[in-house]
């Protein structure tokens, strides 16, 4: 299956399956069936959708397909590639998995200028949530979406722009909204539940934790919440000029990518630093947690793989690929890779 256009970002839904997407002047996201690559269905959003930020880049949806990988070589192999090659802009790109399984991916063009913010007023962002349905934010709105039946299913209005969007495990959603908040909605019903205050910067990114907090990266600090009650936890201060990327750990730990090209290990509830993993040549905008535990990472073209416990790389996927902007687990336990050329590439783990 191939889209003709670069994409930008993935949102993953646990059965595996692609969504892409292009170009800042179309409004279509597209369903594809990911057996016989026929468009099954095309969502109308009543904007033009960018797509999600990775790191601190922005993305542009056209187009959703859905793919499912197949094939299941040896550890560490390249089951195969989606290419989707058109424009002449560097991408980013990200994921979200939906309860179903699939992998949105959306492709685009964007404008990405180091050490700046103002990206954050104007990009897009996509969340799976518990129910199947998809969440777009856009601009100072986020429209609710169920994907199967093409269906708008409410608008939730916020005050400034959406910087950041995640689903919480009782089913709320978490939303950044410029300049310096965290919004938890009840999705659902479109009811505003609670406002969370951060420090002067925007919410650049956001994770839910294995204990079910949130955490926010800021512009050099991760707050820690407890979304049910507001509550800040903890502040773990990376001492950092740019947080790059955010993934989640057991045992309630994080790790945060830095502008430095270090990534640091963190026990979010105590707000120790426990060990920095170093030898990254180039900005991590891209990091998951694979089934045993090890960290992925993408380091410019390649797959960095560590043991985040020991802090040693364990081995590298990928040689000679264009710039990995966006990591994601599969529910088969394969990886997702994003990559700056437009293609998306599925590797056995």
């Amino acid at each position: 299956m191939v889209i003709n256009r670069l994409f930008f970002s993935l949102v993953s839904f646990p059965n595996g399956i692609f969504a892409s997407a292009p170009d800042f002047s179309e409004t279509e996201i597209k369903i594809w069936n990911p057996n016989n690559g026929n468009l099954g269905m095309t969502l109308e959003p009543s904007f033009s959708v960018q797509a999600l930020a990775i790191g601190n880049g922005n993305l542009v949806i056209k187009e959703m397909g859905w793919f499912h990988p197949t094939n299941k070589p040896i550890n560490g192999s390249l089951l195969r590639t989606i290419t989707n090659i058109d424009y002449s802009y560097p991408a980013c790109s990200g994921m979200v998995v939906l309860v179903n399984g699939d992998i949105a991916c959306v492709v685009g063009s964007e404008s990405l200028k180091p050490n700046e913010s103002w990206y954050m007023k104007q990009g897009a962002y996509l969340a799976s949530l518990t129910n199947g349905d998809l969440a777009i934010g856009l601009n100072d709105y986020i429209e609710i979406w169920n994907p199967s039946r093409q269906i708008l299913l409410r608008t939730l209005r916020a005050t400034s722009s959406i910087s950041a969007l995640a689903c919480l495990p009782n089913g709320d959603l978490a939303s950044g909204v410029y300049p310096n908040l965290i919004v938890i909605w009840n999705p659902f019903n479109g009811t505003l539940l609670r406002t969370l205050n951060g420090k002067r910067t925007p919410i650049r990114k956001l994770t839910v934790l294995s204990n079910g907090y949130i955490a926010g990266a800021e512009q050099e600090e991760v707050k820690i919440w407890n979304p049910y009650d507001g509550k800040l936890i903890q502040t773990l201060k990376t001492q950092s000029y740019r947080i790059m990327a955010l993934a989640t750990l057991p045992n309630e730990q994080i790790a945060i990518g830095l502008g430095e090209k270090t990534i640091q290990i963190w026990d979010s509830m105590k707000g120790v630093l426990l060990r920095t993993l170093t030898g990254q040549t180039t900005y991590i905008y891209a990091m998951t947690i694979l089934p045993n535990g090890d960290l992925a990472t993408g380091v410019g073209g390649k797959i960095a793989i560590w043991n985040p416990n020991s802090g040693e790389l364990m081995k590298t996927l990928g040689k000679y690929l264009k710039d990995v902007k966006y990591l994601i687990l599969l529910k088969n336990g394969d990886l997702a890779s994003g990559h700056s050329d437009g293609t998306i590439k599925i590797w056995k783990m």
